[in-house]
C-alpha cells in the first residue's frame, strides 16, 4: 500500500513538472492536462455507497491493480504526446484511484 502511496504522489508531482520542462506547458495547463487526477475525492460518497455490498480488500486490491498498470501506461508518454490523450489517461486514472486511496 505504500508504493501505491508513493506512485500516486510521484505522479501526481512528476508528470506536470515533465510537461513544464521537456514540453514547454506553463503551470497553468500542466494543471489543467492533470487536473482529472482531483477527480477521486469527489467520488469517495459513490465507493463508500458500494463498500457495504462489496469486499473492501478486494476493492483494494482491484484499484491498486488497476493503478498499476495505468503507472506503467503512463511510462509510455512521449514527447509527441497530445493535450487530450494526457487529459483521458488522467481521467481513466482517477477512477481506479479512488478504489485504494480513500478506505
Amino acid at each position: 500500500m505504500s508504493i501505491a502511496y508513493g506512485a500516486f504522489f510521484s505522479t501526481v508531482v512528476l508528470v506536470p513538472l515533465w510537461l513544464q520542462i521537456n514540453l514547454g506547458y506553463t503551470a497553468t495547463w500542466a494543471g489543467r492536462a492533470t487536473a482529472f487526477t482531483g477527480y477521486s475525492p469527489s467520488s469517495c460518497p459513490h465507493r463508500r455507497a458500494h463498500d457495504r455490498d462489496a469486499d473492501s480488500r478486494y476493492l483494494v486490491s482491484i484499484g491498486m491493480l488497476v493503478f498499476g498498470v495505468s503507472t506503467l501506461w503512463r511510462s509510455t508518454f512521449t514527447t509527441d504526446i497530445d493535450f487530450m490523450r494526457i487529459v483521458g489517461r488522467s481521467s481513466r486514472r482517477a477512477l481506479h484511484t479512488v478504489l485504494f486511496l480513500f478506505r
